[in-house]
């Protein structure tokens, strides 16, 4: 830790955007220290991409950010070979998909390896199981008084295991000193916000499944469909006004829809917008329109169908729920495949949200992700959020970087 426990840089915070600026000071030749409350690092990394971690985008459109120009600033305009740059040093093979990127493994667990290696090479030490109790500037350094375990916990049970044991854990008071401090804690900023006495906007849960039902009829749910995934555009529509819309693959569930589309059209979402669902995305209005003239001479005429007549179209479910929904109209059922109407209620499985809104507002921070004296933050932190894609990494990583860097180069200002 160095002499009489003091570092450079201390770094509350080890997750994506802590372990990214832990290595970019620790390369910029300061001594870093990351104090993790967790009782591993980067275990926040293990559940992105469904494990295989979308790292980033291959070309980052800052229009999908709550903030573009914000976001365009402080990620800047090289950002995707600032990027490749920082993965080619952490030994991490990328591969695109579909204008995502991936690691060529396929495998989150190895990103959070190499970075955590890649660290250690640059001499940063890690505490985990540490809880922040309290922090205090004097004379330009920070006191830092954290609370560890007083017994090693282990991992050899699993992560599950090793968080209930540190839940019950007697614990020690250890201090340390640090000339510069960043903030990187994730989405959760209530708290740090308050012990920092920092400016706070209200968090909530973004990327997340949508709750909703249909509008109409009465009697008709979407829990006949649980489970059946689609390939649909989704458009959200407010007071008889478009706001986005989206093309992909639907997730029907009980209280409403999941998938991707629904995640990025949460960030946009409130209760009691329309949701249409337009079931035949790539027939235009006029092929819809003679495609269902044609069905009905394969089919017979839809006023004396039953709901076999979706048989070969749709899944029998989703047949049965437009059957019913169309009530022999095929006026209906030309209405409902461009558009099916969903009335949102909100948002649903909160506690899996991917990425959270609110923290740190940007008018807090400066170019270089100061929040105040020897005070940098980064990441989720900071109230910026985006769609899916790898977007959201992306800016943990770049803001990482940045706060990294400039705390390493205040570090070395005020030793000069």
């Amino acid at each position: 830790m160095g002499e009489q426990g003091c570092v450079d840089v201390a770094i509350v915070g080890g997750g994506a955007s802590g372990l990214a600026a832990a290595y970019a000071a620790a390369q910029a030749g300061a001594t870093v220290v990351v104090l993790e409350r967790d009782v591993a690092l980067g275990l926040s990394i293990l559940k992105t991409g469904n494990g295989r971690c979308n790292i980033s985008n291959a070309r980052l459109d800052f229009t999908h950010y709550l903030y573009p120009e914000r976001a365009a600033q402080i990620m800047g305009e090289d950002a995707e070979k600032r990027l490749a740059q920082f993965f080619d040093e952490l030994g991490i093979v990328t591969t695109e998909l579909e204008g995502r990127l991936y690691p060529a493994s396929r495998s989150s667990a190895s990103v959070r390896d190499a970075l955590i290696l890649s660290c250690e090479q640059q001499g940063v030490q890690f505490l985990g199981a540490c809880e922040l109790n309290a922090a205090e500037l004097r004379q330009g350094r920070w006191e830092l008084r954290y609370s560890v375990p007083v017994s090693h916990i282990s991992l050899n049970q699993g992560v599950r295991r090793a968080r209930r044991v540190l839940a019950e854990a007697k614990r020690h008071t250890v201090s340390i000193h640090a000339s510069a401090l960043i903030l990187a804690t994730g989405g959760a900023s209530t708290q740090i916000c308050e012990q920092f006495g920092l400016a706070h906007l209200d968090e909530r849960p973004v990327l997340c499944p949508l709750a909703c039902e249909l509008a109409q009829p009465q009697g008709l749910y979407l829990a006949s469909l649980d489970g059946i995934r689609i390939h649909a555009k989704l458009t959200l529509v407010r007071a008889g006004r478009e706001l986005y819309s989206e093309t992909g693959e639907v997730l029907f569930r009980s209280y409403g829809i999941s998938g991707i589309v629904s995640f990025n059209c949460s960030r946009r979402a409130q209760a009691g917008d329309i949701l249409q669902l337009n079931l035949m995305p790539s027939f235009t209005d006029e092929e819809l329109e003679a495609y269902v003239s044609h069905r009905q001479d394969i089919r017979g005429l839809f006023v004396e169908a039953d709901e076999h007549w979706f048989d070969g179209l749709f899944v029998p479910e989703l047949g049965k729920l437009l059957y019913d929904y169309a009530a022999h109209d095929i006026r209906r059922v030309k209405a409902a495949i461009q558009a099916l109407p969903l009335t949102v209620f909100g948002t649903a499985e909160e506690q899996q949200a991917q990425v959270r809104r609110g923290g740190i507002p940007l008018g807090s921070v400066d170019e270089r992700l100061s929040a105040g004296e020897a005070l940098f933050a980064a990441g989720e932190l900071l109230d910026m959020d985006a769609d899916c894609g790898g977007y959201n990494l992306a800016w943990a990583w770049l803001t990482g970087i940045l706060a990294g860097k400039s705390a390493a180069h205040y570090v070395g200002a005020t030793h000069d």
